[in-house]
């Protein structure tokens, strides 16, 4: 952690260097990548360059906004005590001519200081501009709304005047007609020449003040207006616009608001992270707004659940309710037959259930003796019998996809891991889209742990091996490029699939329990929906490599900034 925070300061010290040596108008993303690439390639990992790049800049400059716009703040606080005195000790006519230039000087004032946001690659005086228009049609709205309340302002005090004046000349026409009795009314002169004029001052001074103070509140209402307005809607804006998707080569990429609003969420969390945990039961997934877990759970559910036509649901549905006897089921399996001969998908279900639902049938009819609810069966013979043969059928059949199981080592595993179960491509790339690993029915909650972290690294590796391979032979990369994975804990299977954007990505795609007897015939449905989910998915993964390999190469300038890319 103390290694983190040096890091920290040097990284603000080398950044604070580039923005007080460049004027204001020149800071562009480019320039910053420039001068701050020696230290990043010092100082963090290739695969997370780009992204921390963009997203160290654009906080630097947020950062500075936010302190310039507290300066502000501060300098109109100043301004707006000056004109108060000002207007308190001059005479009206000098405190017109202070009000003449009117806020748009102080606007102007105000914003020029703040800083600006660098949106892909735009220059920082160019986005100020759009900033400047926008600005500046405020700025003679609300000059046209303060010069009315002005007018209207000095009216009032004019009449004031006016109405002073006129009482002040009936108090001393008053005092004159007592002249007759000269020595009576000698003190009466004095005070009726005396007495008009002081009130004459004193009211006269409360209406200037009262007036400019109207003013001057005024006008600090419509600052702080205007200050508020652009906080609320330019700024957030500007913000969003700057976030930026890019795929595992740094491009820019489309993709949904659900995973933009997700990639930044995480950014948020963990700035130095490289994968989004979103399975069901990741923290990260439970702790960010509602809202945005919402939108990607229901774009989960339109990628996965829509993979189930109803007929295939349906007839595992009516199969699986049948209450018959232990032998009976044998003889049901042996008898099944697509009731849709034409339906591919159909066809493929059940030759899947003929080929797995034997071996459950089996154990299921060895009453205590069932190795399912024997605590003590080894973790090779469980997923042996169980869990691997359901996975190796439905990737065989659906997804033409080589499965191999039992401590399979290779060379794409990260440690020269050895794996519970791997699938292979069986065109002529023969690339590794399967990493599954398993535990025995009775095993320490530590187990489930280590299992995952060593899934998620072997498929970040696979999924960067692929990506090396094609670009290395200039080769388009797919449209899916995804990896899956699979994990079996105790008597529940999850089943994953890995991609990227903006970081690594881990979705769930589903998960199920295990039937264990007789009376969980019904869970089956759930069980093969799982798997059948999963290998599906596959298909349209292996579908997207090989509509790749067809394409036409990418050109040679693309090829180079590609290569240039993966060195970095």
């Amino acid at each position: 952690q103390k290694k983190s925070q040096t890091l920290d300061l040097s990284y603000k010290h080398a950044a604070n260097q580039y923005f007080e040596s460049t004027p204001a108008s020149e800071w562009t993303y480019p320039g910053y990548l420039e001068k701050m690439q020696p230290y990043f390639n010092n100082h963090f990992k290739l695969s997370s360059l780009k992204s921390t790049w963009k997203k160290r800049f654009n906080e630097h400059l947020r950062e500075i906004e936010r302190d310039q716009v507290a300066k502000s703040n501060g300098r109109d606080r100043c301004q707006q005590n000056i004109i108060a005195s000002l207007y308190n000790c001059t005479t009206r006519g000098a405190g017109d001519a202070l009000l003449t230039p009117g806020v748009g000087d102080v606007l102007g004032a105000m914003y020029k200081s703040a800083s600006t946001i660098q949106v892909k690659g735009l220059k920082a005086t160019e986005l100020w501009n759009q900033f400047e228009k926008k600005r500046a049609l405020q700025n003679q709205q609300h000059n046209t709304n303060i010069d009315i309340q002005l007018s209207t302002l000095r009216v009032m005090s004019t009449s004031a005047t006016c109405q002073e004046d006129e009482l002040a000349g009936q108090m001393v026409a008053s005092s004159i007609s007592g002249k007759k009795n000269v020595k009576h009314n000698k003190n009466a002169k004095r005070q009726s020449d005396e007495y008009p004029e002081r009130e004459k001052q004193k009211s006269r001074k409360t209406s200037i003040e009262n007036s400019h103070q109207a003013e001057c509140s005024y006008r600090l209402n419509n600052v702080l207006n205007v200050q508020e307005s652009f906080d609320e809607n330019d700024e957030e804006e500007v913000i969003q616009n700057a976030e930026v998707i890019t795929d595992f080569l740094g491009n820019d990429i489309e993709c949904s608001e659900a995973s933009k609003k997700l990639c930044s969420a995480y950014m948020e969390h963990y700035p130095d992270g490289d994968l989004i945990d979103l399975r069901s039961c990741s923290s990260f997934l439970r702790n960010i707004p509602r809202s945005i877990s919402s939108s990607y759970l229901s774009e989960m559910d339109t990628i996965t659940e829509q993979l189930i036509p109803d007929n295939v649901h349906n007839f595992l549905v009516q199969f699986f309710s049948q209450t018959i006897s232990d032998t009976e089921w044998q003889g049901k399996v042996d008898d099944l037959r697509s009731p849709e001969e034409k339906d591919p998908l159909m066809v493929a279900v059940v030759r899947i259930l003929r080929r797995t639902l034997p071996q459950f049938i089996k154990a299921f009819s060895l009453g205590h003796q069932n190795p399912l609810l024997n605590i003590a069966t080894i973790e090779q013979a469980h997923l042996n019998a169980f869990v691997h043969p359901c996975l190796d059928s439905a990737l065989w059949n659906l997804a033409n996809i080589h499965y191999e199981y039992g401590e399979i080592p290779s060379r794409n595993h990260v440690n020269k891991n050895r794996a519970d179960g791997v699938g292979y491509m069986t065109n002529a790339d023969k690339f590794q889209l399967v990493y599954v690993e398993g535990s025995r029915p009775n095993v320490k909650q530590e187990k489930e742990v280590a299992d995952i972290k060593k899934i998620i690294n072997n498929m970040k590796s696979l999924f960067s091996k692929i990506v090396k391979e094609l670009i290395k032979t200039r080769r388009r990369l797919p449209e899916k490029l995804n990896i899956f994975g699979g994990q079996s804990f105790r008597l529940r299977i999850y089943l994953y699939y890995l991609d990227y954007c903006g970081k690594y990505r881990l979705n769930e795609v589903d998960n199920a329990n295990l039937p264990r007897e007789f009376s969980e015939m019904p869970d089956f449905v759930y069980f093969y929906e799982c798997v059948l989910k999963w290998a599906l998915l596959i298909q349209a993964s292996v579908t997207s490599f090989n509509e790749a390999r067809v394409e036409k190469r990418p050109s040679r300038m693309s090829y180079a900034e590609s290569l240039f890319r993966l060195q970095e």
